[in-house]
Parts: structure tokens; sequence; C-alpha cells
């Protein structure tokens, strides 16, 4: 049975390791830290590795604003401040 928590799925171990697709709720996310490649693994309907390419494909030269969150911008390849 699927959860409708926010964050319902914390854990870690090893990359092979890694559940192909967690039983989460569409609105439920997933974190996942591999402990052999220091990958963080955010799940939102499929695995998202948030590693140092991640972190500088962050576009932040425009910061949200209160109430506004990142969203990715595939056209663009990058995470940008979403709509309020």
């Amino acid at each position: 049975m699927s959860s409708a928590r926010l964050f319902d799925y914390i854990t870690f171990g090893n990359y092979a390791d890694r559940p192909a697709a967690p039983d989460l709720g569409t609105q439920t996310l997933g974190i996942y830290f591999a402990t052999d490649t220091n990958q963080l693994c955010l799940w939102i309907g499929t695995w998202v590795e948030l590693d140092q390419s991640f972190l500088l494909s962050l576009n932040l030269t425009t910061p949200p604003t209160n109430g506004q969150v990142l969203v990715y911008d595939s056209t663009a390849g990058q995470w940008k401040p979403g709509a309020n």
C-alpha cells in the first residue's frame, strides 16, 4: 500500500541495492543515499541523482521568492524558480 506522507522513504545502502521503483504515492518523495558511490538519489516518479553535476546545474541567479519552489526546465537543462 502506498503512503501519502511527503517523505515516506528515506534509507541508504549500496547503489545496486536501490529499489527500481519504491511503492510511494504520487505526491510522496523518496530519498536514497548510496553509501558506495556517495550519491543522493531523490524519487519523484523516477530516480534523480543529486550529485555535483546536479548542484552545478542549479540556476540561482534569480533566487526563489517566498512560496516559490524550484522546477526543472528540461529544455534549458537546469533547475529554475517556479511559479508561486
